[in-house]
């Protein structure tokens, strides 16, 4: 017998009423939704994780820059995506509003910490010095990739340039 494949069909087709609990080799099933079908159940996933840079620099005539690292278990040549966040709670007058940006970057695996990084510009308002939260997550990845996101309270500063 042969284990399957990260892509393979046979991922998550079970049917949940002949799920035996362990696989061939011992494994626990489910991993998935439902087991996947024959005698192995996948796990041989690509884990992706992610960190944000505690500072986040603006520019007093562009966007604003975020960047940190990405590492996977496993090397692909595909390059994949991450989508960044960036939200800034401010005072306008009396008004309190939060100012958000997003935007998508690419990635590689190659098994090695990956830098990454996005300028953002926010569709209205603009973010100024002080505290902010930035998420990064990956998105539209193969199913053999665990989906991966983090989320941190970052320092918005301006740079002197």
């Amino acid at each position: 017998m042969q284990q399957q494949f990260g892509g393979s069909p046979l991922r998550d087709a079970g049917d949940p009423a002949t799920c035996l609990a362990t696989d061939e080799v011992g494994q626990a099933r489910p991993i998935g939704p439902v087991c996947d079908i024959g005698a192995y159940e996948f796990t041989d996933f690509n884990v992706v994780t992610l960190t944000i840079n505690p500072n986040v620099t603006i520019s007093k005539v562009g966007p604003t820059f975020v960047s940190g690292t990405v590492t996977c278990s496993h090397f692909d040549i595909k390059p994949q995506t991450l989508r960044v966040d960036l939200a800034q709670d401010q005072k306008v007058g009396r008004t309190p509003t939060t100012v958000q940006a997003t935007a998508d970057v690419s990635f590689t695996c190659d098994k090695t910490k990956w830098p990454w990084g996005v300028n953002l510009t926010p569709s209205s308002g603009a973010f100024a010095a002080g505290a902010a939260v930035a998420s990064v997550r990956t998105v539209n990845t193969p199913v053999w990739y665990k989906p991966s996101a983090t989320s941190s309270a970052v320092k918005v500063v301006v740079a002197h340039r």
